[in-house]
């Protein structure tokens, strides 16, 4: 459902991908941290795209389990993916470790690039710092704190994992039934004694 004051950047499939006006606030907490305005606008746009990449995490995962998704959206301090209720509880919680793995995802991308510009200009531009600093530290401190076992964060759902693994290790399996023996010339059930054949062949016409 689109809010009042939401600004619809694209779709996921039929689901749309908006930023709410919210947002802005963490403009003026970049540009204060960064000492210049086009930090501070670099700064929001990372910060705005790791919130986003985290609903689309749980996006992609709700999708892969046949699940509709409606929105996902941007807040100033937190996202939102909308979807249908999971018709599993090993369903829920994929979705939960959806939003962690893709910002692992970005954190790994994120060094990889910084390893590369520092390749490339002996330093990271002064620009750029802001986006390594929000997709680095303050993706890993977001990631973290997500997955506290406390409502309404992931890891309340999230580690539900853990119980359910220990109950399919420790799952009794049916024992295995022995092999069943190729009856043979001598086995037991084929062995015929003298007076049997003699009855069998005097019922023979």
């Amino acid at each position: 459902m689109k809010l009042p004051g939401e600004l619809v950047i694209g779709r996921f499939g039929a689901a749309p991908i908006s930023v709410h006006w919210s947002a802005l606030l963490a403009i003026p907490f970049a540009w204060a941290a960064t000492g210049s305005m086009p930090g501070g606008l670099v700064g929001f746009a990372a910060y705005v795209c790791l919130l986003l990449v985290h609903e689309l995490g749980h996006a992609l995962v709700a999708r892969a389990n046949g699940l509709s998704v409606f929105s996902v959206q941007a807040f100033w301090l937190h996202g939102l993916c909308t979807y249908e209720s999971a018709r599993s509880r090993g369903a829920e919680i994929a979705v939960a470790w959806g939003g962690v793995a893709a910002q692992l995802l970005l954190f790994l991308v994120a060094l990889a690039l910084a390893k590369a510009t520092t390749l490339i200009t002996g330093d990271v531009p002064v620009l750029l710092q802001p986006l390594f600093f929000i997709w680095v530290p303050l993706n890993l401190l977001i990631l973290f704190y997500n997955l506290l076992p406390i409502p309404p964060l992931d890891g309340a759902k999230a580690w539900g994992v853990l119980p359910l693994l220990w109950r399919r290790a420790t799952a009794r399996k049916p024992a295995a039934l022995p092999p069943r023996r190729r009856a043979t010339r001598d086995s037991p059930e084929n062995v015929v004694s003298l007076e049997q054949r003699r009855e069998s062949r005097g019922r023979k016409p």
